[in-house]
């Protein structure tokens, strides 16, 4: 097999393997509830993908920042299941409604098949937890994907005594 060949195969295994982690469904995105009142400026920072329904990578982290000009972004970084560095799905500028701030749009300009991507906050206490929702249509149907966020790289469980 050629160096050409080798890298065409990886990059198409890595492909599949980040596209498997959604859940393909028929018909449209379904309509869920957001987290009421959402205020992005709360949400801004480092947070830690603790769980996923179909994980897809290792270390999985989102940054939610805000450039000088205003604009907010998504920034996803880890790496592949074959430790290669994660490209970013789920990266690019966020679009959010003055209506229901957490139904937000990450535009990523640079894939054209699937420009837009919506990536909702179901819930959140802001400071250790989030819960949120990604979905896209795709073909007949639409591809989904939950994840449980925390601020710190895992979740403790707490106990009262």
């Amino acid at each position: 097999m050629t160096k050409k060949n080798f890298v065409i195969v990886v990059m198409t295994t890595v492909l599949l393997a980040h596209t498997a982690a959604d859940i393909f469904g028929l018909g449209a995105c379904p309509p869920l509830k957001v987290h009421p009142g959402f205020d992005i400026k709360m949400f801004l920072g480092r947070w830690y993908v603790v769980q996923s329904h179909a994980t897809s990578g290792a270390c999985l982290r989102r940054e939610v920042s805000r450039s000088p000009d205003g604009r907010f972004y998504l920034i996803q970084s880890g790496s592949t299941i074959g430790g290669l560095p994660l490209v970013g799905e789920r990266s690019g500028e966020l679009v959010i409604p003055q209506s229901e701030p957490a139904k937000m749009t990450v535009k990523r300009p640079l894939n054209i098949m699937r420009p837009n991507l919506d990536y909702w906050v179901l819930a959140t206490d802001y400071k250790n937890v989030a819960i949120t929702w990604t979905c896209r249509d795709f073909l007949l149907g639409h591809l989904h994907g939950l994840e449980i966020l925390s601020r710190e790289p895992s979740l403790l469980l707490f106990t009262t005594s």
